[in-house]
């Protein structure tokens, strides 16, 4: 099934962050302090096929996981 333009994918496991947008998405790690998700900004360096995330992308990508953490009551901040 072909993806629609603009289709954001989010997913949020143990310990990574999946995001991206129209079938491309980076993994970037997380960890846990208290009820903050503290973003890894150096594990986001590339996406899943090993291309590298350019800095106007990895804009958007912040700005993805930051709506879509709020979205759903989760703080998150980046180191």
């Amino acid at each position: 099934m072909a993806q629609k333009p603009g289709f954001r994918i989010f997913e949020i496991g143990e310990t990574r962050i999946r995001a991206g947008w129209n079938g491309r998405a980076a993994s970037v790690a997380f960890a846990r302090d208290d009820d903050v998700l503290v973003i890894d900004l150096d594990s986001a360096a590339t996406w899943e096929n090993g291309e590298d995330i350019e800095m106007n992308e990895l804009t958007r990508l912040l700005e993805l996981i930051e709506s879509e953490c709020a979205a759903r009551g989760i703080e998150a901040e980046f180191e």
